[in-house]
């Protein structure tokens, strides 16, 4: 006899909604599975279950019948005062989360209540939770904007889309309580103040895929540990500046700037004790580490052929 895995899923938490996720198993063909979705937190609404993309019902009580094939169905739900743009081309842009939001932790819909796909929001779509915002969940396919959460001093997580492959300028700039995000493995380029003054940030792990970080990206992070995937990458004036918690890293090759100048200190009064090259890093540029008081140990590449003046 051949089954198949029907899957329950619910997108947020059970202080939210409830779902009957006993009902996940495997199922018999033609089977009928009963599911039923509850609204706790009366600031939600729910939505309706997916399949992926697709709306299979908008009803809270609902029957799936078994198909030939295993499926993941999840509970969406969605804050009630949400304001959103008039469907265009089968999309919609989140307005607001609403004037007065004192929800800590939002899961961001994928869907408008009438079932519309979601793609991008304002840039101030979140400022009614400023004060108050702990976490927030942005799911895949919603593009995430310049200064969307620029002083939002309590938000500790957050979790952007994976297919996103550009920070914006500022988007966390002074988030001083932000500890934990996820860096998409498509990403390619952190812009300018993106993670500054965000003094709570420890481990970041770079994807082979990175390609540049723009200035004052890092400046004045809390960052401790920093990994980079990939061999080689293009970084601008103070972007990992003024980090006092950074003791030690192993750097990727950096590429060399068109022209050398000034605004080449990218790390600059860090707190950088060691520092281990690129093995294919031919040229240390000039004031890359200025001001790097606590530099006790160095290791170059075999294949380095100069230190510009004032690299360190």
């Amino acid at each position: 006899l051949i089954d198949y895995y029907v899957e329950v899923t619910c997108e947020v938490s059970e202080q939210v909604g409830y779902v009957n996720l006993e009902a996940t198993g495997r199922y018999a063909y033609g089977e009928e599975v009963v599911l039923s979705a509850e609204v706790i937190d009366d600031a939600y609404t729910f939505v309706g279950w997916f399949d992926g993309e697709e709306l299979l019902s908008s009803s809270r009580e609902w029957t799936y019948t078994v198909q030939d094939r295993d499926i993941v169905i999840v509970a969406r739900y969605s804050i009630k005062e949400m304001k959103f743009t008039s469907p265009y081309n089968g999309e919609a842009a989140l307005l607001s989360i609403g004037t007065f939001c004192n929800e800590k932790e939002i899961i961001l819909p994928s869907y408008t209540p009438d079932g519309v796909r979601i793609t991008c929001m304002e840039y101030d779509a979140f400022y009614g939770a400023r004060d108050v915002l702990e976490s927030v969940f942005i799911p895949d396919g919603i593009e995430i904007r310049v200064a969307q959460f620029d002083g939002f001093e309590q938000l500790r997580e957050v979790r952007i889309p994976d297919d996103t492959t550009i920070i914006p300028q500022q988007i966390f700039n002074d988030c001083i309580s932000l500890e934990k995000i996820n860096i998409p493995s498509s990403l390619k380029k952190i812009d300018i103040s993106a993670f500054l003054g965000c003094k709570s940030l420890r481990n970041v792990s770079f994807p082979s895929t990175l390609e540049v970080i723009e200035l004052f990206a890092f400046q004045e992070s809390g960052i401790t540990n920093v990994n980079f995937l990939g061999d080689s990458l293009k970084i601008s004036s103070q972007s990992f500046g003024y980090c006092a918690d950074l003791r030690e890293i192993t750097l990727p090759r950096i590429e060399m700037p068109e022209e050398e100048s000034k605004d080449n200190s990218y790390f600059i009064n860090s707190g950088l004790e060691k520092v281990t090259f690129n093995e294919d890093q031919e040229v240390i540029g000039m004031e890359w580490f200025m001001g790097c008081k606590s530099l006790k140990e160095l290791v170059f590449s075999k294949n380095l052929k100069s230190i510009s003046d004032h690299a360190f």
